[in-house]
């Protein structure tokens, strides 16, 4: 077999291209497995409580990156943003956290791919971004994707889709301000004390729902905790190496991940329309992100902070 050295030559061989698009399969599949695994264990323990321990064991495994790094890593220059940001997050994961008991894993998936469309929407009002025609027309299809998948008036749109989509444009928030953030400060002080600051801000909502997991539910808690930070890490290393154009179109397979675990675990079995709707969504999503490049220039784009991870 051959050494670990030969295996690292071969790998920096590959074009970066090619290896960014292998770093953003790798993160889809673990942000799936994250899903899935939180949602087994919110069918037996309040999801606050599941948020908390996740964000607990997430925080611990950042600890080797912070120590190789030392502490100056950590230095931001503007610590209220981060606390707000920290807010802005911990209220859309106790939706998204919320909700996910409720629906299949493939329709989380899908509705997720709608927080690009709500950021574009803030880079506009919220930054005063000038966004052309195109750009508009592209959020415009997005959403008619959404509409496809939940399908309002011709099915019942559960509490579940519901939450899931509030939680969306919080989700947006908090990526405006990581972009805001991101000019000053890097990106591993940013995740780790988005991690540090939630933990803390999930503390009350779990004192008040408290429940002592078991040891086998501490382990899996412990799985997500890392299973969250290996896909952050994953996705800001594919966004290093590649242009974002290059690997957005992968992130589709975040739903076919979801569909076969979700069918295997939950025997989940997502309707046509989800796929369709999904579809709509994405490639609206992958316009914007083509458009964006246009606009900005590769320079300035790879430097984006990627969406983080549950």
């Amino acid at each position: 077999m051959p050494p670990l050295s030969a295996w690292r030559a071969r790998w920096q061989a590959l074009p970066a291209t090619l290896r960014g698009i292998l770093w953003a399969a790798l993160a889809g599949l673990l942000s799936v497995a994250l899903n899935v695994l939180m949602r087994d264990v919110t069918l037996e323990l309040h999801p606050f409580i599941v948020l908390f321990w996740r964000y607990v064991f997430g925080t611990l495994a950042l600890l080797p990156l912070v120590m190789t790094g030392g502490a100056g890593i950590l230095r931001v220059h503007k610590p209220s943003s981060h606390v707000l940001r920290s807010l802005v997050h911990t209220a859309g994961l106790g939706l998204w956290f919320y909700a996910l008991p409720m629906i299949p894993i493939a329709e989380t998936t899908a509705l997720g791919f709608t927080t690009p469309l709500f950021i574009t929407l803030g880079a506009i009002f919220v930054l005063h971004e000038q966004v052309g025609l195109r750009r508009i027309m592209a959020v415009v299809i997005g959403f008619v994707g959404m509409l496809i998948i939940l399908r309002p008036g011709l099915a019942e749109i559960s509490q579940g889709s519901i939450l899931m989509l509030i939680s969306a444009p919080l989700f947006a928030g908090s990526n405006l301000l990581a972009k805001l953030v991101a000019r000053d400060d890097s990106i591993t002080a940013i995740v780790t004390w988005q991690s540090v600051l939630v933990t803390f801000c999930c503390v009350p909502a779990a004192i008040l729902v408290w429940q002592t997991p078991s040891f086998s539910q501490l382990l899996w808690l412990l799985l997500g905790g890392a299973l969250g930070t290996a896909s952050h890490l994953a996705l800001s290393q594919s966004y290093k190496v590649a242009d974002i154009t290059a690997v957005q179109p992968i992130g589709f397979l975040t739903l076919v991940w979801a569909t076969l675990l979700g069918y295997a675990i939950f025997g989940d079995k997502p309707d046509l329309w989800t796929w369709i709707g999904a579809a709509v969504i994405f490639a609206a999503n992958t316009y914007i992100s083509h458009r964006e490049l246009v606009r900005r220039g590769r320079s300035d784009l790879s430097g984006d902070t990627p969406p983080p991870a549950h």
